[in-house]
This record gives C-alpha cells, structure tokens and sequence, in this order.
C-alpha cells in the first residue's frame, strides 16, 4: 500500500521484526505464513510479541482471496486480536480448523499489522495439534501466558571517596572497641556476680554448720583468792 512504502521488515532465525511508520487499516498491512492443517482437528498456535509502539494486531487463519473465482477470503477457526505491549507477552492461540468452501483455495496464517505504529518483534512461533481439545468456538481463543522472567538487577555498590573510607573504617573500629569493652565489662560483672554467689554459699554452709554442732558443758573450778594483810 503506498502509505506503507518506508515500512521495514528483517527476518533473523525465527524473529521478524516490522518499523511501521504510520498506523492505518488493520488489512492495510500483512504478515501471512502459508500452511495446510487437517480439517476438524485442534491446534494450538504461540508465539511471542515485543512491542515499542501503539496499537492493536490481528491474527487469524484462513484463506487466501481468489481473484480468479471472485471469492472472499474464508476464516478456518482463528480471528482474534490483541493490545501489543513494550514489555515481551507470549500469546496461544487455540482453535479447530473448518472446512474450505473452495478445496484449491491456500490456508495461511494471517497477522494483520496495520492499525499499529512503531516497532513490532515477533518470534517463538510454534504450532502444535491438540490430542484432547475442549470446546471451541468458531473464532477461537487467545490467551496470554506467561511473560519469559527476566533476570533482577543487582544494585551496584556506591563508591565512596578517599575521605568517606577513612571515616567509614574509623567508625568500625569504633564501634569494635565499643563492642569489646562492653564484652569485657559484662565478663567482669559475671565474675563478680559469681564470686559473690559462692561467698553467700561457704556463709550459709559455715552457719549451716555451727547450729549442728552439740553444745559442751563448761567445768566449774574453785577460785582461789589471795588475801594480802
């Protein structure tokens, strides 16, 4: 489309990115990924999306149009959107694939980009079929999954000047002396504490003693007196 002329694309490993200038029509711009998937059965599609912009993308799959035989283009199961976000968000899309109106006609997966503007990453993609399906509609689901967990941030360490180490490390060995004095003054009043304990035990033991001992009987002499004349 002419309003789309500086829209850049770059396809790495599995990544594609978009620069999408300036936002228009959801089917102005489209990504389309041909492939044939079974009629009936249920599949599930994720990928991954990035976002450094605004705006809502579509993601379906279908048909192709026929200009030949004038047919509109069929959906087969999926037709949903989502709000990208700057931070990386993993969709699954689940849906079951209808029949096609016209056999010849080519299923593509279909991401429609144009109603966003800046810059779009997409990557992860992954599509695998469903032994057990629940229930679906006939547009399908989308969900949002888990977000890939990123690695926290240690603080780094603030760096201190030549002066604020020197008062940093005085104030340590302040407080070492501070916390070794106060050691060796509750030592000293354990031990004192302790010693008096025991002087109160060898008292009471001595008195303890003293009243358990039996009393003796004095012996009465006679007195002699000295008369001097």
């Amino acid at each position: 489309m002419k309003g789309f002329k500086y829209v850049k694309t770059f396809n790495d490993e599995g990544q594609i990115s978009f620069t999408i200038k300036q936002a228009s029509e959801a089917n102005n711009l489209r990504m389309t990924i041909a492939k044939e998937l079974q009629v009936g059965q249920t599949y599930h599609l994720s990928f991954t999306a990035i976002a450094k912009g605004q705006g809502q993308v579509s993601v379906g799959y279908g048909t192709e149009s026929i200009q030949s035989k004038k047919l509109k283009p069929q959906q087969l199961g999926l037709k949903r959107s989502f709000t990208t976000k700057k931070e990386p968000q993993s969709y699954k899309c689940t849906f079951k694939v209808s029949k096609k109106i016209d056999a010849q006609a080519k299923a593509v997966f279909d991401f429609s980009l144009g109603a966003f503007q800046g810059d779009l990453i997409f990557k992860d993609f992954k599509l695998v079929q469903v032994p057990n399906p629940r229930k679906i509609h006939g547009k399908g689901v989308i969900e949002q999954v888990k977000a890939p967990t990123s690695v926290p941030v240690q603080a780094k360490k603030p760096t201190l000047t030549k002066a604020e180490k020197v008062k940093a490390e005085r104030a340590a060995k302040f407080a070492k002396l501070k916390a070794e004095k106060a050691a060796k003054a509750a030592k000293r009043a354990e031990a004192a504490k302790a010693a008096e304990a025991a002087k109160r035990a060898e008292a009471a033991k001595s008195n303890e003693a003293e009243q358990a001992a039996p009393e003796k009987d004095e012996a009465i002499s006679p007195k002699k007196v000295f008369i001097n004349i």
